[in-house]
C-alpha cells in the first residue's frame, strides 16, 4: 500500500470517526439557551491541526529556506484553523454562531426567520429576513434536536405544509 493510499484511508476513517461522534452527542442545554457545537474530534482537528501545519511551514523554512511552499502551507494552516464549523446557540433573542475569538457575529432574531432542511446532504440552513445565513452541518451535534427546537419556536421550515 502506496502512503498515497494509506493517507486516504486514514483520511477516511477519521471522517467516519467525526460523523459518527457527532450523531451520538447531545447539544448543551442551559437555563437561557441550547448549544449544538461541532464534534470534539473535528475541533481539536481543526484546532491542532492549522497550528502543526503552521510549525511545519516555519521549519520547512527554516531548514531548505524555500518560501514558496512555507508560505503556502502556512496559510493552508491557518485557513484550517479558522474555517472549522462554529457553535450554534439558540437563545431567547434568536439564533447565534460566532468565529474564533469572537470576531464575527452571525446573529439571526427570530422575527421573520425560516428554515430549510436537506436530508439529503444533512444540512439544516436558517435563513433571517435579512438574508443572513446558518448553516447547521452534519459536523454539529443533535440535527434533529436542532430542527425540533426551531420548530417548537415557531420558525417556518421550507417545504413543510401551511394549514
Amino acid at each position: 500500500m502506496s502512503g498515497y493510499q494509506l493517507g486516504l484511508l486514514v483520511s477516511s476513517m477519521l471522517l467516519r470517526f467525526v460523523l459518527a461522534e457527532a450523531g451520538y452527542r447531545r447539544a448543551n442545554r442551559t437555563r437561557y439557551e441550547v448549544r449544538f457545537p461541532a464534534a470534539t474530534s473535528l475541533r481539536l482537528l481543526f484546532g491542532l491541526g492549522g497550528p502543526f501545519l503552521c510549525y511545519v511551514a516555519w521549519m520547512g523554512y527554516r531548514q531548505s529556506g524555500g518560501v514558496g511552499l512555507s508560505l503556502t502551507i502556512g496559510a493552508f494552516g491557518l485557513c484550517i484553523f479558522f474555517s472549522g464549523p462554529r457553535e450554534i446557540k439558540i437563545s431567547q433573542a434568536g439564533v447565534t454562531q460566532k468565529s474564533y475569538f469572537g470576531f464575527r457575529v452571525t446573529r439571526i432574531p427570530w422575527e421573520g426567520m425560516a428554515a430549510s432542511h436537506l436530508p439529503e446532504i444533512q444540512e439544516l440552513l436558517v435563513v433571517g429576513r435579512d438574508g443572513t445565513t446558518i448553516t447547521h452541518t452534519q459536523y454539529h451535534v443533535a440535527q434533529n434536536e436542532f430542527a425540533n427546537e426551531l420548530r417548537f419556536r415557531g420558525v417556518f421550515f421550507h417545504g413543510d405544509k401551511v394549514a
